[in-house]
């Protein structure tokens, strides 16, 4: 049919190699099937059937069939053009009765009709009786049903593995609903009926044509059940899909309205459908025990993921295009956490749709499974080393993980589906002989949590933005598990990072997890010992350690070891201080760990001992924390914190290959205490003050401001500690949004306060206010007569918004060190900090830290800049101080792996300047109210002008008489809000 020929004059027709989907307009429901060309091809299946006489389980020989799927109820009129209600599962077309032919579809010619992504066609039985209901005295049902083809023999016919339908019962014909002068049907939608024609001996004797049409029965779809007519699951009725049939009554119920597809989609379609046998053929490969996997096709299969993977990207992914990488080797290299990171993206759930819908997830979770089965009872990778036979499917599965949190990232109808799948498991070996059992696809996933090759990642992406599966997955016993499983194999990433996951939903804290992880983890001495590393500042180390080596900054210049010779610019009072204007400044942080020389997994160590990772210096079990983090961000911190050139180290690492161990160990180890300080943010996060309370007691406020702003640290770990400083000190208790004001602006004023001992800088008063003046724009304050007043804790009772001075510090002075304001997308790391930190620039906003006239234009020079995409930077070379900007410059618009952490940090700006123009307002509108209130006041200077005022409020029907100069004063008053003094100060 591809390569038919046809006329000019069918260019406007529906020709037999186009795709639709059919919609009953009556119903709001579009005709579906399943697109799992396998679904209930093993034997007969029982169905519940509507009779007169109730409900009965009947013998269905097709379990496949079609129905109608109603469009999602969003309280609007359904719009059957939404691509949000259109399904592959939607998506037939029309063959010619030779399927080698193509041509335009002329009404009333004979065609099949096929599901395009099961392949299967459209069949009704008009025969026998078990798929005959009679409805009602005059009117018949027919059973309408799935078949793979047209039998050719008696055998094919009775077949029970391959369901075959006699030619005659696969023949319809396509009739306008409405008069039409066309021969054909148009590719435009259009309303059709569905006939089938079939011969009938009459009460004569002579055989007689009678006409079925597909109709609605506007009944529910039959649930498949027991023969004693129990439901097999109790969520297999599918609430919305209707019954259908062929009728031998005409209806209204018979129209349908065919609805093209478009070339896009269709592409989208077609890619998925090719991509399933391929992963279908790998899975039979590699569960076969008996048979070798071949390299070489691996790395068929192999590519054949990577489509899949960047299929479901919204644009181009960076990684598609380079042939150089040898993914399996590099998946083998790489810990699954980092691993999946390099896929880092935006989904595109239309893909996502249709990758489940057509069951391409279905494929590639039994492709990870597979070697599960091959060895069962034995864990295929258990013991596992290069050169091992299924060196390849290990690499794979990590792949394989990685498509599949890319099929339901941020989805939640992909998610629900994967955690209610099942699929066949072996559960045991007899003599030789498996014996499979149904196992939910969470269970598989959950036993497969040791193997460190990508199924804790997925578990953790499929949780952390699904609270229903949240809630019902994550128990006690789970969390108990990981621990365990940190304790026996190490400090990995993944399960670090799983705990982390559960703790919110979409940046939504979940306070049960919260403090289930605390309770189980944190507050058991032992279990806490065993699984995390412990930071300490050390102040009397100060005088006795070596100063690093000069590290560039992002705006190319170096950092200095100098301390600042006074301290004159900064506040009298701040919390902090004492440690700040010391003379050591901030004391040096050391980490420990229960570390051995000779670690293994299931030891009572978390892991190899300083000594043994090759760290120097170490005191006591303890290292300084710039040596051990190093190794995250090697071309720029190698030569300052060892002394030695990157590229020399690199070389040193391939040429020793127990140092290169020793640096992926201490790599791994170092990115587990990145996830460690992310997992405590998120505990504290919506301020779970159990949380805070334990945290506070290991992490002050001076060594996590200590850590932030360290040049010497990577930009990850920095921002993950820019996190934890915010949900932990910051955004808590005594700080409260817009300083405890319901808005801003205020929409309730104050006019005037008779008592002398009221703080009015607190209430909203109509008064004369000035930037010069302390309270003018809504600031933190604890004044003596709160109850806080008093507390021993500073964090609790600091009076002033001077409390985060160095808070406020940090964030200026790293938004000043981007020099021109230029943002280089390719440093994803540093951009992910600047993402942190104008977070926390965004809070000391919120919270009152930043209102006053100074701070506010201190902040917004470096922040407007950022915004500014026109002069971001593709790339920055740091040796040659070279940018390398986009080309066109349109190019930075478009989609990759960076992306996100560059929007993050544009959108917190625009948020910051959004709280800004909030407290811009507020001001402007003090000020006018207090303009009115001089007008009307009896006491002021103005009280001519006031009775003015009232008067001409009084007289509007005569306001053209009015010869006084009250309408030019309000103006300028007005206008002077904007353009003079303090007004236009703010802008």
């Amino acid at each position: 049919q591809r390569f038919a020929h046809y006329e000019k004059s069918d260019l406007n027709k529906l020709k037999t190699s186009d795709c639709f989907r059919l919609y009953h307009s009556q119903a709001e429901s579009f005709i579906h099937a399943s697109c799992n060309p396998d679904k209930e091809n093993k034997g007969t299946v029982m169905r519940q059937r509507t009779t007169k006489q109730g409900h009965e389980p009947v013998p269905f020989k097709h379990g496949h069939i079609p129905y109608l799927k109603a469009m999602a109820d969003t309280g609007e009129d359904p719009d059957p053009s939404n691509p949000i209600n259109q399904s592959a599962k939607g998506v037939w077309c029309f063959e010619n009765m030779k399927r080698s032919q193509g041509s335009a579809v002329e009404w009333d010619m004979p065609v099949r009709i096929r599901h395009m992504p099961s392949g299967k066609y459209l069949a009704v039985n008009t025969t026998d009786s078990s798929y005959k209901q009679i409805n009602s005295d005059n009117e018949s049902w027919f059973a309408v049903y799935m078949v793979d083809d047209a039998a050719v023999t008696r055998e094919e016919e009775l077949s029970e593995t391959i369901r075959y339908g006699l030619e005659s019962q696969m023949t319809f014909y396509i009739m306008s609903s409405e008069q039409t002068g066309a021969d054909a049907m148009p590719n435009t939608e259009c309303a059709i009926r569905i006939e089938h024609r079939y011969q009938e001996v009459g009460d004569d004797g002579r055989p007689q044509t009678k006409s079925i049409f597909l109709h609605n029965t506007e009944e529910a779809k039959a649930a498949r059940v027991d023969d004693e007519g129990h439901p097999l699951r109790p969520d297999d009725v599918i609430v919305r899909s209707l019954k259908m049939c062929f009728s031998s009554l005409k209806s209204a119920q018979d129209i349908i309205k065919v609805m093209p597809v478009t070339s896009t989609e269709l592409s989208t379609l077609k890619k998925v459908k090719a991509y399933i046998p391929p992963c279908k053929v790998y899975t039979a490969g590699v569960v076969d025990a008996d048979r070798a996997v071949s390299q070489d096709d691996i790395a068929a299969d192999m590519r054949v993921l990577l489509e899949v993977i960047a299929l479901q990207y919204k644009g181009e992914p960076d990684w598609h295009d380079d042939k150089s990488v040898d993914w399996i080797e590099k998946a083998n290299s790489m810990l699954p956490a980092a691993f999946s990171q390099l896929f880092d993206g935006e989904e595109n759930p239309p893909t996502q749709r249709v990758s489940r819908d057509m069951k391409l997830m279905d494929a590639v979770f039994e492709m990870g499974l597979a070697a599960y089965n091959r060895t069962y009872p034995k864990l295929p990778f258990e013991g596992w080393a290069a050169g091992n036979p299924l060196d390849g499917p290990r690499g794979m599965q990590k792949l394989i993980h990685v498509a599949l949190q890319m099929m339901f990232l941020s989805n939640e109808d992909s998610q629900n589906y994967f955690s209610r799948r099942t699929t066949c498991v072996v559960d045991a070996v007899d003599g030789g002989v498996k014996s499979f059992s149904d196992k939910n696809w969470m269970t598989v996933i959950m036993d497969q949590l040791e193997d460190p090759l990508g199924a804790a990642v997925t578990l953790s992406n499929l949780l952390s933005t699904n609270e229903d599966l949240l809630r019902k997955f994550v128990s006690p016993d789970l969390i108990r598990d990981f621990a365990r499983m940190i304790s026996d194999l190490g400090p990995q990433e993944r399960l670090i990072n799983f705990l982390e996951a559960i703790c919110d939903v979409e940046g939504r804290p979940i306070k049960s997890n919260q403090e289930m992880i605390l309770r189980l983890v944190w507050m058991n001495e032992e279990t806490r010992n065993r699984t995390t590393l412990k930071a300490t500042e050390m102040p009397e180390m100060s005088t006795k350690i070596k100063p690093f080596k000069a590290v560039k900054l992002p705006s190319g210049k170096e950092t200095t070891n100098e301390r600042p010779s006074s301290f004159k610019d900064c506040p009298k009072a701040y919390v902090g201080k004492e440690v700040n204007e010391s003379a050591a400044g901030f004391a040096p942080i050391y980490v420990s760990w229960a570390g051995s020389d000779h670690w293994g997994q299931n030891m009572d160590q978390l892991f190899f001992s300083p000594e043994a990772l090759g760290i120097a210096e170490p005191i006591n079990g303890m290292v300084r924390l710039e040596q051990l983090l190093w190794v995250m961000d090697g071309p720029l911190l190698c030569e300052a914190i060892i002394g030695v050139e990157w590229e020399h180290y690199l070389w040193e690492l391939e040429n020793d290959d127990k140092k290169g161990l020793m640096f992926k160990k201490q790599v791994q180890l170092a990115r587990f205490f990145e996830g460690q300080i992310s997992l405590f943010s998120k505990m504290c996060m919506g301020r779970s003050y159990n949380c805070i309370d334990w945290m506070e007691r290991s992490y002050s406020y001076t060594m996590l401001v200590s850590m932030c702003q360290n040049p010497y640290l990577p930009h990850i770990f920095r921002a993950a500690c820019c996190d934890f400083v915010k949900s932990l000190y910051l955004d808590r208790y005594p700080q409260l949004v817009n300083c405890g004001r319901p808005a801003l602006p205020e929409q309730l004023w104050v006019y005037e306060v008779i008592r002398n001992d009221v703080d009015l800088s607190t209430m909203p008063v109509i008064r004369e206010l000035s930037l010069s003046k302390p309270g003018s724009l809504p600031e933190f304050m604890i004044p003596k007569s709160h109850r806080l007043a008093n507390e021993p804790s500073p964090m609790l009772s600091f009076p002033s918004g001077l409390k985060f001075f160095l808070l406020r510090k940090l964030t200026n002075e790293f938004m000043g060190s981007f020099g021109t304001g230029a943002l280089v997308h390719s440093e994803k790391n540093l951009n992910l900090l600047a993402g942190s930190i104008t977070s926390l620039i965004s809070g000391l906003l919120q919270f009152g830290f930043q209102s006053n006239h100074q701070k506010i234009k201190d902040l917004l020079t470096c922040l407007v800049k950022l915004l500014d995409g026109r002069v971001d930077f593709m790339e920055y070379d740091m040796d040659t101080g070279t940018p390398t900007p986009f080309e066109p410059p349109e190019a930075r618009f478009v989609l990759t792996s960076n992306s996100d952490a560059v929007t993050d940090i544009k959108t917190s700006i625009v948020s910051v300047l959004m709280g800004v123009a909030d407290l811009r307002a507020n001001f402007r509108l003090a000020k006018l109210l207090n303009i009115f209130k001089g007008y009307v006041d009896p006491k002021g200077s103005e009280r001519a002008m006031g009775v003015q005022l009232i008067h001409l409020h009084h007289s509007l029907e005569t306001d053209e008489e009015y010869t006084g100069g009250i309408h030019e004063k309000l103006f300028k008053d007005f206008e002077s809000l904007f353009t003079e003094g303090d007004g236009a100060a703010l802008d």
